[in-house]
Parts: structure tokens; C-alpha cells; sequence
């Protein structure tokens, strides 16, 4: 009798992983295939390996007159004053810090901003109070409190009014005794004693 032997032979066949030695440069990506690979490469760069840089600023990705530097493979944005952001798309909001104290409301302008200050306040943030003072209201000797947006006079004796510019007519009492005549003088008021009387009232004889 004769035997047929027959063996069987295994397919041991097996899919290498062609991207296992990282074929691709610069950030490129490696879809392995059936013996072979493809690099998907990053912007600004080409090759079956993404191994040749571009110029990623080609297409002016940068706004607002911002400067576009090549890094790698990618770009960076150099923002001129005023704007932020990736592409330095984005206005800053100089107001956005509430730069104006005291109540001042900010306006929002390019790279800059302005405040509009509330009564009683002045300079560029609004940080100095006006001195109403200063220019000397207060008449006939009074004298002058600064308040926030206003002032307060205070009034020497015979002296009224918001400036004190009235003066009281000190004589309205008829102080002077003895016929004598009493004349305002400022605040007060003097008597002129007729003859035969002396004294700040005129209220004494001579003798």
C-alpha cells in the first residue's frame, strides 16, 4: 500500500506596520497601508515625509497689521498695539479693566481709552478731586471748605449768603444811644457819639 503524505502549509503572512519607524517629519501624521504609507503633513509643509518646510505665512494668516513669523511648521502672530489673539483678530478692551475710578464711565477706543469723569472729578483716570476753592468764592472774610463737587462758605459775623456777600446791617438795631449815629463798618458797626456822650455806645456823659 502506498501513503500519500501530504502537509499543510500555513499562510503565516502578516500586514508590517510600515508607520512603526516614523516615517513622517514635522509634525505629519503616518496612515500605514498595505506595504506602504502615507504622511498627512501639517500646513507649511510637503514631501512623502512632510520633510520640506513651506512658508505657512504665504497666505498672510496674521490681521490688523499684525507680523507673521514662520515656526516650523506652523506660523506665530506678532500683534500690533491694540489687538490680541491667535491671528490677532481680537481689539482689546482697554476698558475692560475699569480704568476710571470715582464713577467716571470708560469709553472704548482704538488702543486707548477715555473717561468721562463724574461732577467733582478731573484728570485722565479721574483721580483727583477739583478744588472748588480754588478760585475764591467766599467773600467779605469768609471762609472756604472744598467738598466733592461743591463747597461750603463759612460766613464771618455779619456776613450771609451761599458766598457770603450779604452784609448784615448792623445798625438795624439802632445800638447808639443818646442821639448818636451808628455807621456799618464791614461786619460791625461803630458809633459816632453826639456831643456830651462818649463810649462804644455813646452811652456814657462826659464829664
Amino acid at each position: 500500500m502506498i501513503r500519500r503524505c501530504m502537509s499543510r502549509v500555513h499562510d503565516l503572512r502578516e500586514d508590517i506596520d510600515e508607520c512603526a519607524s516614523g516615517p513622517c517629519q514635522n509634525g505629519g501624521t503616518c496612515d500605514d497601508e498595505v506595504n506602504g504609507y502615507t504622511c498627512m503633513c501639517p500646513v507649511g509643509t510637503n514631501g512623502t515625509n512632510c520633510e520640506a518646510l513651506g512658508d505657512a505665512c504665504m497666505s498672510d494668516p496674521c490681521e490688523n497689521g499684525s507680523t507673521c513669523v514662520n515656526f516650523g511648521a506652523d506660523f506665530i502672530c506678532l500683534c500690533a498695539p491694540g489687538f490680541e489673539g491667535d491671528l490677532c483678530d481680537l481689539d482689546i478692551d482697554e476698558c475692560a479693566s475699569d480704568p476710571c475710578s470715582n464713577g467716571g464711565t470708560c469709553t472704548h477706543g482704538f488702543n486707548e481709552f477715555s473717561c468721562q469723569c463724574a461732577p467733582g472729578w478731573t484728570d485722565i483716570m479721574c483721580l483727583s478731586n477739583i478744588d472748588e476753592c480754588a478760585s475764591g468764592p467766599c467773600q467779605n472774610g469768609g471762609t472756604c471748605d472744598d467738598e466733592v463737587n461743591g463747597y461750603t462758605c463759612m460766613c464771618s459775623v455779619g456776613a450771609k449768603g451761599t458766598n457770603c456777600e450779604t452784609l448784615v446791617d448792623a445798625c438795624m438795631s439802632d445800638p447808639c444811644a443818646n442821639g448818636s449815629t451808628c455807621v456799618n463798618s464791614r461786619a460791625d458797626y461803630i458809633c459816632e457819639c453826639a456831643p456830651g456822650f462818649e463810649g462804644d455806645l455813646c452811652d456814657l456823659g462826659k464829664i
